[in-house]
């Protein structure tokens, strides 16, 4: 389940964002599950660790990130179990074709929600990335008028061209120390404008 807000549970009538885009979002109990016209986006659960790893133990996927890949199954079933209390974190289901990334989600202090998301390699450049955080862009809005923002590596060109595609706007950018990797690289905030 994802955080509430305010600590409400609002009423889902959900309105798409500028663009048009076809999701759907279904409330059962305590599950969220979203979906578009090729994905299904729902709470990850500890079963989901072993596909999880395909993503998450991958050094590219890695590349722009602070920290450094999972180096085994394990690690991804912690990571999941850890965020399922919150439901901070989601899996992407391609239609027919496995599980293939995540999104998380994470309320900041200051009101704000920060999103991020990761992708398996082999389904890289197909626009399951615009497509899922676009979904998850609009289930946000319908719950909340909070703003949605998160950080990127600017070097990571893809992610950029995702962001952009999203409605998202560059707001702060700033070097950063990667403790784990031992150099430093430009992060910038980004903010959905629509």
């Amino acid at each position: 389940m994802l955080p509430t807000y305010a600590g409400k549970r609002p009423r889902f009538s959900p309105t798409p964002a500028k663009k048009p885009c076809h999701w759907r979002i279904i409330r059962l109990m305590n599950t969220i599950k979203i979906e578009t016209e090729r994905l299904v986006i729902r709470n990850a659960e500890t079963s989901d660790a072993e596909s999880a790893f395909g993503w998450l133990g991958d050094p590219d996927v890695f590349e722009y990130e602070e920290s450094l890949p999972m180096s085994s199954v394990d690690e991804a079933r912690s990571l999941i179990r850890m965020n399922m209390p919150a439901g901070s974190m989601l899996v992407i289901e391609a239609k027919g074709d496995g599980l293939i990334g995540q999104l998380d989600v994470e309320k900041q202090k200051d009101g704000s929600v920060e999103v991020g998301y990761w992708l398996s390699k082999k389904h890289w450049g197909k626009g399951y990335a615009t497509e899922s955080l676009t979904a998850l862009v609009g289930y946000l809005r319908a719950k909340s008028t909070a703003k949605i923002r998160t950080e990127v590596n600017m070097a990571n060109a893809k992610s950029l061209r995702v962001l952009e595609k999203c409605g998202f706007k560059l707001a702060e950018q700033k070097k950063r120390p990667r403790f784990l990797r031992g150099d430093v690289a430009d992060f910038g905030t980004f903010v959905y404008k629509g």
